[in-house]
Formats: structure tokens, sequence, C-alpha cells
């Protein structure tokens, strides 16, 4: 099999293993981390987290998840520093979050694929890269915003669910 024929198999393999992981996630406790760990393996960074612009009742704080909690706290930091205030929808975007560093944090840049949910919610999925991380490539990118409308799809669930 040509290189490029065993490269485009296993893209489509690991996108299939996310959406499952991203679907299958909805039935579990907690939600969403089996997604975040599969698209931390994914796209090899150090952490994966999901964050809500607000909730859909009155609560018009963001909650958050993340792969594992020990990142939530400067993952809440850097959203509320503004960190994703004005990205657009659906785009995939490399951020500097370096002004966290003196908190004391451990991230240093992320892939954000901001996603337009409804009534102008927003959700940000975040894949995290440690002080010294390399920069995501153009792959990174393309395969992110691959999924804009599947996370669309399942943050409805989700909402209906939750």
């Amino acid at each position: 099999m040509p290189e490029e024929e065993r490269r485009s198999a296993e893209v489509a393999a690991e996108r299939e293993q996310l959406l499952n992981a991203l679907y299958d996630s909805l039935a579990e406790l907690p939600m969403w981390e089996r997604f975040l760990r599969a698209a931390r393996s994914a796209f090899l960074c150090d952490h994966a987290s999901l964050t809500f612009s607000s909730w859909p009742t009155e609560q018009d704080e963001p909650v958050q998840f993340a792969d594992e909690g020990v990142a939530l706290e400067a993952i809440e930091i850097l959203y509320r520093q503004g960190l994703f205030r004005d990205l657009s929808p659906d785009v995939s975007v490399e951020v500097e979050a370096s002004p966290l560093a003196e908190t004391g944090g451990t991230v240093h840049r992320a892939l954000v694929m901001p996603v337009a949910i409804e009534s102008g919610r927003m959700v940000y999925l975040a894949l995290w890269r440690a002080v010294g991380g390399d920069a995501f490539d153009e792959a990174a990118h393309t395969s992110l915003a691959g999924l804009a409308a599947p996370l669309k799809r399942g943050v409805r669930l989700f909402f209906r669910i939750a």
C-alpha cells in the first residue's frame, strides 16, 4: 500500500474513533471525558477541554469539562481573561496562553475550535500543549475543523439529555 493511501486510511480511522468517542461519551459519566481523552490522544496534546460559554438555563457562568481535572483551573482563568472572546465560530485557531505562566499554569498554547450552538451560545473545544510544546500542524487544524459539525450535533444531544 502506498504511503499516501496508508496515511489516508489512518486519518479516516482516527476520525471514526473520535466521532465514536464523541457520541459514546454522551451516555457516560462523567460526560465528555472519553471524547476529550480521545482528542488528547489524536492531536498529541497535553490536555483537551470543552468550555460552554453558558448553560441552557438561567446560569450565565461558563461550564468546563476536561480530560483531567488538573487543567480546569488554568483553563477557567484563561477563559475569564478573554482568551476565547473574539474567535470566529467554526474556524480553528491557535492561541497563545503565555500570561498563564505567571500564575504557575502549565498550559502554553491551544488549538481552539469555537462552535456556535444556538441562541448565541458558544462551545470551545481546545487542545492544549504545555510550555515548550510544538505548534499544531496544518493536519491538526484540518482535522479539528472537521469536528465542528459533529460537535454541534453532540452538544445539541447533550443539552437534551442534561
